[in-house]
């Protein structure tokens, strides 16, 4: 699958979390490292919209907190491993490896863990499409 199929994808995972398309957008063709925009101008003399466009950078998409809000989620973390956060009266613990030994943050959360990860990796676009593949194998 090339960059722009996977591009693709995490953008319908986004917007099925409720990201929306900038500046009331009425829809996005994605373009090798670049996203182009199609919105309105405005309208004409006569009251017709008249079309524009714009080009935002893949990252400029992929590292805005509203994305990541939109394809994460907004549950609560553990800032060590990034499973899930378990609630017991006042006291949490890491559902995942490091629970008998490390007490998570209350404050990290699932898109902003992994917005961190997605920017220190590699390739942030192959971080956010291999969390799509994981989803599809649980």
């Amino acid at each position: 699958m090339n960059d722009q199929d996977k591009l693709k994808a995490v953008i319908e995972r986004a917007v099925e979390g409720g990201w929306e398309l900038p500046n009331e957008a009425w829809e996005y063709e994605v373009q090798s490292d670049r996203i182009l925009i199609l919105t309105s101008m405005g309208l004409d003399d006569e009251g017709h919209e008249v079309p524009g466009s714009w080009r935002v950078s893949t990252y400029e998409i992929l590292f805005s907190h509203e994305f990541s809000k939109a394809f994460w989620g907004e549950e609560l973390v553990c800032d060590n491993c990034g499973e899930l956060v378990q609630w017991d009266d006042d006291s949490r613990w890491c559902s995942g490896f490091c629970a008998d030994k490390y007490r998570p943050r209350e404050d990290m959360y699932e898109w902003a863990f992994h917005l961190q990860q997605a920017v220190l990796s590699e390739s942030p676009l192959d971080y956010y499409f291999n969390h799509l593949k994981d989803e599809a194998t649980l």
